[in-house]
């Protein structure tokens, strides 16, 4: 087991990370939006690009084709800022959309947001609704 599996996970579950948002960074589905927000917050944190990017719907203006560009940039991004916590404000469920609005503490500033996820097969971040 890595150091990293061993450390809370970065979503602010105070779970640790190999049980908290690592299954679904290696492939499981998450169980609805609120565990999307958590484990896309954790994947940003971590620089799991390709999960970034496979959580992210087709129809976000943020969709890039070219998927060699949106990952350089991902990864520039993610290596130039600082991850420092994330707090959930407001989950709203729903079978085919919810919306979750958090704040993210990103190099000590908080930036609050309030995201649209949609379901199709699994849930995918839509947008900022």
């Amino acid at each position: 087991m890595s150091k990293l599996d061993k450390r809370l996970c970065p979503c602010g579950s105070n779970i640790i990370y190999k049980k908290c948002c690592k299954p679904l960074h290696k492939g499981l589905y998450a169980r609805n939006a609120l565990s999307l927000m958590r484990s896309r917050y954790s994947a940003y944190a971590l620089k799991e690009i390709n999960y970034i990017i496979a959580t992210i719907h087709p129809d976000n203006k943020q969709y890039q084709e070219h998927k060699q560009k949106w990952k350089s940039e991902l990864r520039e991004y993610c290596n130039s800022v600082s991850f420092d916590g994330l707090k959930i404000i407001e989950f709203v469920d729903g079978k085919k959309e919810a919306i979750v609005e958090f704040v993210a503490i990103i190099d000590a500033k908080e930036y609050q947001e309030r995201s649209l996820f949609k379901k199709e097969k699994r849930w995918l971040y839509y947008g900022i609704e």
